[in-house]
């Protein structure tokens, strides 16, 4: 029905194997019906891919319930791992760290993301991306090569924002 993806891979193409490394990407999926929105970026991201992919998803109960849904139909294979983070458990971060009126533009479940280090502990790079407004064109392996760019001085990337909304938020 409405919440199947697609399989891995692009037109056929092999999914690399193991030996090559996994891809690590983060996002935040909180709320059932949030859920629907993200689904144009899951499938994007998953049509693309040529590597091995593990997707931590911060997520409360409701979408993880219904990610299960969408993750269930065995489209899945070794070269994809899906990681439900309960946000649950990690929510009382955000809200010990931010003033309460800090969330009018992003919630506590989004902010979750900029604990990544502390989350995932055992992760040495990911990807965080939004899930709502974003459709990938290209292999996710494309921006993960990014990643040789980088030295022990860096802690990240981060693309320019296009919207020009958000410019007149920032100033």
């Amino acid at each position: 029905g409405d919440l199947c993806l697609p399989a891995a891979g692009n037109a056929g193409e092999p999914v690399a194997s193991e030996s090559d490394g996994r891809v690590h990407m983060l996002a935040t999926i909180c709320g059932g019906d949030y859920v629907d929105k993200c689904l144009p970026m899951l499938r994007s991201l998953l049509f693309h891919r040529t590597t091995p992919l593990t997707l931590h998803i911060i997520a409360d109960r409701p979408a993880r319930r219904k990610l299960a849904r969408v993750f269930k139909d065995g489209w899945g294979s070794a070269a994809l791992e899906v990681d439900y983070i309960h946000a649950e458990e990690h929510v009382n971060r955000v809200h010990d760290a931010f003033p309460a009126n800090f969330f009018t533009n992003m919630g506590a479940c989004s902010t979750l993301r900029m604990f990544a280090p502390d989350i995932l502990p055992s992760v040495e790079k990911a990807i965080i991306m939004d899930t709502g407004d974003v459709v990938l064109m290209d292999d996710v392996a494309e921006l993960w090569g990014h990643f040789d760019n980088f030295d022990h001085n860096d802690l990240f990337g981060a693309s320019k924002e296009q919207a020009r909304w958000y410019y007149r938020l920032s100033v």
